[in-house]
């Protein structure tokens, strides 16, 4: 039997459901700008048929929406672990 050994975790990774409170910090709100840049960025792609997998950086010039994608990458890595990007309209959008 391999015994695992445990060590408190004291960076931002370490979070239990009690930390988020009503803020909800955690949440990073699209505006409605960046919804319509993102908008304007995939419909061609999704137009002409282009794969998931073939969908490059450089297909989507986000400069609107860059900052806040920047800051929930760092959240991932280097933060909490998680992040919450909010406001997407998912009723304008199918799972495609």
């Amino acid at each position: 039997m391999v015994r695992m050994r445990y060590s408190e975790i004291h960076d931002e990774s370490a979070w239990r459901a009690s930390d988020f409170d009503a803020s909800r910090g955690w949440v990073r709100p699209l505006t409605r700008a960046m919804v319509a840049e993102v908008e304007e960025t995939i419909r061609p792609l999704l137009a002409r048929g282009v794969p998931l997998g073939d969908i490059r950086r450089s297909d989507f010039p986000l400069n609107e929406t860059a900052a806040l994608l920047s800051a929930a990458h760092d959240d991932l890595n280097v933060g909490r672990g998680f992040t919450v990007i909010g406001g997407w309209p998912v009723d304008r959008f199918t799972e495609e």
